[in-house]
């Protein structure tokens, strides 16, 4: 991972987990604050998620009870890629997310909650097999 400005961001980097807020600065469980510029605003939200996407890649595959190597396999990658995604490389494309996931048996949810409460979150599933739909009249043949 490319090293942030900040070094203080860095060991903030170093342990993700211990990250309380995002917005305008961060935040650490043991009272750090750190400010920043956009740039490295976008750049941390990008990595912090890219992270959290990876740790449950990391659960998945723990459940489903497969190595590193088995899981490249099933994916098709090198298990060093397979490494590099679950380490949460920021590059980690969407596609590649939902093929892993469901290479270990898991369909993908995507729940959108809305900041305010009088509005109902939406849901949507990405099945790992496609849904078979009728043929409609200008599909038909």
């Amino acid at each position: 991972m490319k090293p942030y400005k900040d070094p203080r961001l860095n060991k903030i980097m170093g342990k993700p987990e211990r990250v309380v807020q995002t917005d305008e600065s961060v935040a650490l469980d043991q009272g750090l604050w750190v400010k920043f510029g956009r740039r490295e605003q976008s750049r941390l939200e990008q990595d912090l998620a890219a992270r959290t996407l990876a740790q449950l890649l990391v659960r998945a595959r723990a459940q489903s009870g497969l190595t590193v190597r088995k899981a490249a396999a099933l994916l098709g990658r090198h298990p060093s890629r397979v490494g590099a995604i679950e380490q949460g490389s920021p590059a980690l494309a969407f596609r590649t997310f939902v093929a892993y996931a469901h290479s270990l048996g898991y369909d993908i949810e995507i729940k959108l909650i809305p900041t305010d409460p009088s509005r109902t979150p939406l849901t949507a599933v990405l099945p790992s097999e496609p849904v078979a739909t009728e043929p409609t009249p200008s599909t038909a043949r």
